[in-house]
């Protein structure tokens, strides 16, 4: 394959075939050079390429923010993005990797889910919380909610998908909160997870697999790695 590569590069380059050892030596570390970099181009061009780090501006009025496959990040109001977390079947609740993630913004963003989810309404999935903690303050938090509950050391796609199946249909597992491993080590812990319930990733679909990054990078942020988008939720505290 990569003789043929090289052959047909010679050929676009201009240089004629001629007959053997009627070429130069002057062409032939031409065609060597052309074909080396144009060879060098084509590899990197069929590489998979990590997507450009953005910044994102967070301010009071926008900090919630909801994202497409890793392209695009958009600002959202509260109760929408709380409207995401009710119709998943999952979601992992992850912590900025820096470790800035306010300790009571998980609290809070479970307490507005329950209540969202209670109320209803327009696009809401009927149905009730269900939250493997991982830590005391949410574990406190849920008791105080009234939401069933239990305490996990340990977060695997195996051991998640299993308690996702023991819940009804129409009810939302909130997993965590975790310590973000990265773009591409989160989106590979979704991937897996929803390939183990056969659902979808994304909050585009009912009952799907997602994340939420709470007070994650605001400079640099990688939106895609190794072909995993970033959390479809980003949420800063202010």
């Amino acid at each position: 394959t990569i003789f043929l590569v090289i052959a047909l590069l010679h050929t676009a380059s201009g240089y004629s075939a001629a007959p053997v050892g009627s070429t130069s030596s002057t062409d032939r570390r031409a065609f060597v050079s052309t074909a080396a970099v144009s060879t060098a181009a084509a590899l990197w061009c069929a590489t998979p390429q990590q997507a450009q780090a953005i910044v994102i501006k967070v301010t009071p009025i926008a900090h919630t923010f909801t994202t497409s496959n890793g392209a695009t990040v958009k600002p959202l109001r509260e109760n929408d993005a709380t409207r995401f977390l009710t119709n998943a079947k999952v979601v992992f609740m992850l912590e900025g990797s820096d470790g800035a993630a306010n300790e009571d913004l998980a609290s809070v963003v479970l307490e507005m889910t329950t209540k969202r989810k209670a109320d209803q309404g327009a696009g809401v999935t009927p149905g009730k919380i269900h939250v493997a903690c991982m830590s005391k303050e949410l574990l406190k938090s849920a008791e105080t909610l009234g939401l069933q509950s239990e305490a996990v050391k340990e977060v695997s796609p195996s051991s998640i998908s299993g308690l996702a199946t023991k819940i009804p249909p129409g009810d939302t597992l909130i997993v965590g909160p975790m310590r973000s491993g990265g773009t591409g080590a989160d989106g590979k812990l979704i991937a897996e997870t929803a390939q183990a319930l056969g659902v979808a990733v994304g909050g585009a679909r009912e009952g799907g697999v997602l994340s939420i990054l709470l007070d994650g990078p605001r400079a640099d942020v990688v939106l895609e790695e190794n072909g995993y988008p970033i959390s479809t939720i980003l949420w800063y505290n202010v």
